[in-house]
């Protein structure tokens, strides 16, 4: 499973990383409940929104996310070692319950080390946690892209371009 993994996701390191050179290979998007990117003076706002508004956002977020977890395999994923020897390591869920508290939207900023991470082989995405209330998509296929977008659109978020 490790080495199927892998080849459908060879640059999953350098996307994990930030890689920038990565958008240049593959398709790249963002789940948010925006329907823009924030600004500056929007971000710093966030902290001032109330508790009603956040739990909707982080609703938002997780019922799309249960979506995926329910009618797609997803594995989370980790990358070990260190310098050439790095390599990502993926792991299943035991059940939907284990998939769902290691993937709960973070209430609160917490170090990117912490945000989730997941992929999804049958549509060829990785899906990154982001900060404030957007989470990040690859693939090397735009048609995945669109999949994932309708998806988002029908649950009342948006698709932002990067």
């Amino acid at each position: 499973m490790q080495k199927e993994l892998s080849s459908v996701f060879p640059n999953l390191i350098r996307i994990n990383d930030g890689c920038d050179s990565i958008q240049e290979e593959c398709e790249s998007g963002a789940i948010s409940v925006f329907d823009h990117w924030l600004l500056e003076n929007e971000y710093e706002k966030l902290h001032l929104y109330s508790d009603d508004v956040i739990d909707m956002y982080l609703k938002k977020l997780d019922v799309f996310l249960y979506y995926l977890i329910d009618n797609y395999e997803c594995y989370t994923f980790r990358v070990v070692g260190r310098g050439r020897k790095r390599r990502v390591s993926y792991r299943n869920f035991s059940n939907r319950e284990c998939a769902i508290s290691v993937l709960k939207q973070s209430r609160y900023p917490i170090r990117s080390k912490y945000l989730y991470r997941l992929v999804i082989p049958t549509l060829g995405i990785s899906y990154f946690e982001g900060w404030d209330y957007t989470n990040y998509l690859y693939s090397y296929d735009l048609r995945n892209i669109e999949k994932i977008k309708l998806i988002a659109e029908a649950m009342d978020l948006y698709f932002l371009d990067t």
